[in-house]
């Protein structure tokens, strides 16, 4: 929601990375979890990912 990024902190938990994603992000993400799921139904290796890589995983950045 560009039009409140001044207000984002209200809108989710403080600590969880607050960046706003376009339509073409999303559509890549989609595009990167159908073919995880595609190799997994198939017993394949999960390919790489497209697009840059993914935040880290939990509240604390810094962690990890």
């Amino acid at each position: 929601m560009p039009s409140r990024v001044g207000d984002r902190q209200s809108l989710i938990g403080a600590g969880i990375d607050a960046r706003y994603r376009d339509d073409g992000y999303v559509v890549r993400e989609i595009r990167n979890l159908a073919a995880q799921l595609a190799a997994i139904r198939d017993g394949r290796p999960i390919p790489a990912r497209d697009g840059p890589p993914l935040p880290p995983i939990g509240l604390k950045p810094s962690v990890g």
